[in-house]
């Protein structure tokens, strides 16, 4: 999914670029590997116990474990099943329906321990026609904030323009307010001629 040229204060994180990358619990850790290798911009891998979401895997998260001594004797050759049982917080990801609002997709991401503060977030989208199938995505952190930013710029832009039209029509009214006290005056001033008029010409009668 690509992310539009504009977002409004209305978009969904279903509107932002989602990564697609889901994994059985029984897929080697070498796979995994394999995937972060050959796809740079893949923030983590979505895994999957048939169809239910039972963990998130980042880059950051596999790359800092394979660092440990002895990890990779332990985690390539083996399920990652095994890598979730010694990272019990991978179990644990941050799922957003698809039809979540941007603004709150980022209060929920902020509100995470400070720890999983930057990991990417798992959308769930799900089939109106087939509600019993769903798929998950991922989102990255720097994503969602990216599209909050230049969502909050477009809304203080269209703010802005809004205060400018106001402004523009509060100038307008009160030209015309002094238009129509000058119409007054104008208006006063003939009456009072017209009546001076009308004395004069009752007195020389």
């Amino acid at each position: 999914m690509s992310s539009p040229v504009t977002l409004t204060d209305t978009a969904t994180v279903s509107d932002l670029l989602l990564e697609e990358s889901q994994i059985d619990l029984t897929t080697l850790g070498h796979v995994v590997v394999q995937q972060f290798e050959q796809r740079q911009r893949l923030p983590g891998v979505v895994v999957l116990d048939g169809d239910t979401i039972v963990g998130l895997i980042s880059r950051r998260q596999l790359y800092q474990s394979l660092s440990q001594p002895y990890a990779l004797e332990i985690f390539l050759r083996r399920p990652i099943r095994i890598f979730l049982d010694l990272n019990p917080s991978c179990r644990l990801p941050l799922i957003l329906n698809y039809q979540e609002s941007v603004q709150s997709g980022v209060r929920k991401a902020l509100s995470r321990p400070a720890q999983d503060l930057f990991e990417p977030l798992v959308v769930q989208i799900e089939h109106p026609q087939l509600p019993h199938l769903s798929s998950a995505f991922l989102l990255d952190f720097h994503t969602l904030m990216l599209a909050h930013t230049q969502i909050a710029a477009a809304v203080n832009q269209k703010m802005q323009d809004q205060q400018r039209q106001l402004l523009a029509q509060q100038t307008q009214l009160k030209t015309y307010a002094q238009q129509l006290e000058r119409h007054q005056g104008m208006i006063a001033e003939r009456n009072n001629q017209l009546d001076r008029k009308s004395t004069r010409l009752n007195s020389s009668h």
